[in-house]
């Protein structure tokens, strides 16, 4: 292909305001450390591509260089982090979704900074973590035990797992609620998305495609 990662780093921010979110202030400057820490690896990534180009002939072969490729930072764990700093209803409550748009915000200044700084493609996505979501929480889990916390996480026991990005999580029943709040905060996810939807059984594909109209008719 000719556009694409070159890796995916992870940043927990359910452990972020779990550790900072009592004081705003920090938060945000832990923020911007992590992203430096990411972009420094990120651009650690990149140098060591291009070092052993040999190592990647068919790649190479296909592109001239990494220009077209993003140092991609993906966000796990902002519905479990509010949460767990007193919004029981989460990201659909107001303050707690003013405070993720501030993150967001931020994170997105920071990363458009560092395009400019750096000059590579960079983004952020809310990567479906199907190994990170699950390994990130057993971590968020262990650390609020040695801590003597209370922490609010999806699943039970080993079967845990945080929410992508600002995304509600799959237990939300109402799916309109879903993709509304999906809406609201996608043109943060500037390297893309994805909204998972289950259906309790099959359908035919007219009422399928019928469906689907009706969700983004509305």
């Amino acid at each position: 292909g000719s556009t694409g990662a070159v890796q995916v780093l992870n940043l927990n921010l359910n452990r972020g305001l779990l550790e900072y979110g009592h004081d705003e202030t920090l938060l945000f400057t832990k923020i911007e450390e992590f992203l430096n820490v990411m972009q420094e690896g990120h651009m650690a990534k990149r140098r060591w591509i291009e070092r052993n180009r040999q190592l990647y002939p068919t790649f190479f072969a296909l592109n001239r260089d990494l220009s077209n490729y993003f140092n991609v930072f993906a966000v796990s764990g902002m519905h479990e982090g509010l949460v767990n700093i007193g919004y029981p209803d989460r990201i659909n409550n107001k303050e707690g979704k003013q405070l993720a748009h501030r993150i967001m915000q931020f994170m997105t200044e920071k990363i458009n900074e560092f395009i400019v700084r750096d000059k590579v493609a960079c983004g952020i996505e809310y990567a479906p973590g199907e190994n990170a979501a699950i390994k990130l929480a057993r971590h968020d889990v262990k650390w609020a035990q040695r801590n003597n916390r209370d922490i609010f996480v999806q699943g039970t026991g080993e079967n845990v797992y945080l929410t992508s990005g600002c995304m509600l999580p799959f237990s939300e029943d109402d799916f309109l609620r879903q993709i509304e709040n999906s809406a609201e905060f996608q043109a943060y996810a500037t390297s893309g998305s994805i909204l998972h939807h289950f259906l309790e059984s099959r359908l035919q594909p007219k009422r399928l495609a019928d469906y689907l109209k009706k969700i983004f008719d509305k």
